[in-house]
């Protein structure tokens, strides 16, 4: 009869914290700074306007711990003063102070801290840092894990390399000038928000990997969003154009929200000229985003030219799975818009109804939705707890979303964006947010092993349909719970009831 209950099948799911390289040195900063402020320790942690000088203080395979707080890159005036990131140099935010690892962070309500460009005058943005962080030389070895970048400002004249570009994150693996830029910037962000950057291009995120270059991070749970191009990209801009290569991979990235004042309010990807500009999207939602021209979600561009006329070269090959594209406006495109490039999707939510030729997508479109996701509250992108990264942000999905297990799994990182085990159910959700039920119970065995006994659970109840059920591994809940009465507990569990198992974790039946 067990093939009656497949729902109380789980996912057995291994946690792992994050590991540190063995021998490798760890330097703290606060804000206020602490003891001797020589970065050896919480009780001795460098000061704010010493985090430059701890990234370029430390040795390769060293980490960085950053407590909660604000920290500007300069205590002066000077705009161009930017932070950066540094090959094999791990840069962990969002400590409250006393962690060891990077695993034992709580992201209660979203990463807690901030780095900002607002510099100057706090009630005015134009006076803010060009750029908040401007990478160059770096591989994916270079990590930034738990931040806010926000509030940079460059409103300059994109006249040559670096000006008006990516104001949140400039990332320059250009192979022009200026050489310093080495033809190759590629890090690795994660657990980040970038929000409320003004740029002339790539507001929130500029990649350049022009003529020759190659800038293709890694983004993984990244919210960007509230971001403004006066120009393109609002959010994301990717810059391949004349051999140059610039294909970002983002999983589990929510990109809502942004404005273009021409085209491309949520991404914009450009490899004409032999470049390539090949973005690879896997559970992420693009939603909310307007240009005031051309696609206001994404746009696929490989035209040869500035003004965006023929011939076409090069890639501009945009690729989804197990995403959404939807509620994203622009006269043209509101979704996405090819000029000569293509979007490709399988088990995606994309809205098609005002996706005129030849704005359509390419190859194959296995699993495919395209009616509305049902999102919480795509009004609020925090939710009613004003956090983000937590089960109630409005782009997570609701109870009756088409997009629960629609998706395939494969590409899949371990946690959604929310840090829930990712798969819950029984197969991956759409978008960045696995679907959690509001209310769980989680194993304690403080009893005994018996699942029908409150004293067992937490909070002191039965699990029943509308709950989610966590058990803990044995290290943990020693008594293990056995399910005596399987036909009563499954009908309970029946309607919308997840067991989720972790670790070394077990669950008896017996009948």
């Amino acid at each position: 009869m067990l093939h009656q209950y497949k729902k109380l099948l789980a996912t057995l799911t291994v946690i792992l914290s994050l590991p540190l390289i063995a021998n490798a040195t760890i330097l703290y900063v606060s804000t206020t700074g602490a003891g001797l402020t020589n970065g050896s320790s919480w009780a001795n942690a460098f000061s704010e306007f010493q985090l430059q000088f701890a990234i370029n203080s430390a040795i390769s395979g060293d980490s960085i711990f950053v407590s909660c707080g604000v920290y500007r890159p300069t205590s002066g005036t000077n705009r161009s003063i930017s932070f950066a990131m540094r090959n094999n140099i791990k840069i962990f935010g969002s400590f409250q102070g006393f962690e060891n690892q990077p695993g034992e962070r709580a992201f209660s309500c979203g990463p807690c801290t901030i780095l900002s460009g607002n510099i100057n005058n706090s009630n005015i943005s134009t006076d803010n840092s060009y750029k908040v962080i401007l990478n160059r030389n770096l591989n994916n070895s270079a990590l930034l894990d738990g931040f806010v970048i926000r509030d940079g400002y460059d409103q300059r004249n994109p006249a040559s390399i670096e000006m008006g570009l990516g104001a949140g994150i400039y990332n320059g693996g250009s192979g022009t000038m200026p050489s310093s830029e080495g033809s190759l910037c590629s890090p690795t962000i994660r657990n980040c928000v970038i929000q409320n950057n003004y740029a002339a291009f790539g507001a929130g995120i500029f990649n350049n990997g022009h003529q020759n270059g190659n800038a293709s991070p890694i983004l993984d749970n990244c919210i960007i969003f509230n971001n403004t191009a006066s120009i393109s990209g609002g959010g994301i801009d990717n810059f391949g154009w004349i051999n140059g290569n610039a294909s970002p991979t983002l999983n589990n990235c929510l990109v809502v929200n942004n404005f273009a004042s021409l085209r491309a309010g949520g991404m914009y990807c450009w490899g004409g000229l032999g470049g390539n500009a090949n973005a690879v999207l896997n559970n992420c939602t693009f939603a909310n985003n307007h240009a005031v021209s051309l696609a206001g979600g994404i746009i696929a561009d490989n035209s040869d030219n500035l003004d965006g006329s023929p011939p076409f070269s090069g890639n501009a090959n945009i690729v989804l799975k197990n995403s959404i594209l939807w509620g994203n406006t622009a006269p043209q495109g509101p979704q996405f818009y090819l000029n000569g490039g293509s979007v490709s999707a399988t088990y995606s939510n994309i809205d098609m109804a005002n996706q005129s030729a030849p704005h359509q997508l390419t190859g194959s479109t296995l699993g495919n939705i395209l009616s509305y996701p049902a999102f919480l509250d795509s009004t609020s992108i925090m939710g009613l707890d004003n956090c983000l990264m937590t089960n109630d942000d409005g782009f997570a999905l609701n109870i009756t979303s088409i997009g629960i297990n629609a998706g395939i799994d494969g590409d899949t990182i371990s946690i959604d964006l929310s840090q829930n085990n990712r798969v819950i159910g029984l197969s991956v959700d759409l978008g960045p947010y696995e679907y959690v039920l509001s209310d769980t119970c989680v194993w304690t065995g403080n009893a005994n092993q018996s699942w029908e006994l409150a004293q067992n659970w937490m909070p002191e109840r039965i699990p029943d349909a509308d709950q989610m059920v966590r058990i803990p591994n044995s290290a943990l809940a020693p008594n293990q719970p056995v399910i005596h009465n399987l036909h009563v507990i499954c009908r309970k569990l029946w309607n919308f009831g997840i067991v989720q198992l972790s670790g070394f974790s077990t669950l008896t039946l017996k009948e």
